[in-house]
């Protein structure tokens, strides 16, 4: 499938993505994006954040029943978490963030909504942890610190 995408990856990203695209980058997301496309033309559109830094609607980073304020405090302790971690996989994600969220005293679903949001800049994406790896911890830091800012507008 990724040697499939690769020329649609190359001809449909934005002019400002380093070409030639990484064909092992391309590699690890294909199986991450494979169910969401409909047909390969779909895949740049589909899977352009793991290549750009996401545009934010600032509303769209508030968690579920949260206030700006309080996503804001989600947000940058969960930036904190992920900064300590020494790996960066799913497993590692899952096992960290789900406790972390009931520290937080919110539901796991509003924390891993914020962070989709920061990371990706989209709702729907494919699996978090998943995408999370993808990006890896360094882009994902640098994301969130992103969308933090932002919110502190509305905080």
């Amino acid at each position: 499938l990724a040697a499939q995408l690769l020329p649609f990856m190359e001809r449909g990203l934005p002019a400002d993505v380093k070409r030639p695209i990484d064909r092992d980058y391309v590699k690890q997301i294909a199986p991450l994006i494979q169910e969401r496309i409909v047909t390969l033309k779909d895949a740049a559109t589909y899977a352009d954040f793991f290549f750009l830094y996401p545009t934010y609607d600032v509303k769209e980073l508030i968690g579920k029943k949260m206030t700006a304020e309080e996503s804001l405090k989600a947000l940058k302790a969960a930036e904190v978490k992920l900064a300590a971690l020494t790996a960066f996989d799913r497993d590692t994600l899952e096992t960290t963030l789900r406790p972390f969220a009931e520290e937080l005293g919110i539901k796991a679903g509003q924390l891993f909504g914020i962070l989709r949001q920061a990371t990706t800049g989209r709702g729907a994406t494919p699996p978090l942890f998943e995408t999370m790896e993808a990006l890896g911890q360094e882009r994902c830091l640098e994301r969130m610190k992103i969308a933090a800012v932002k919110l502190e507008g509305l905080a």
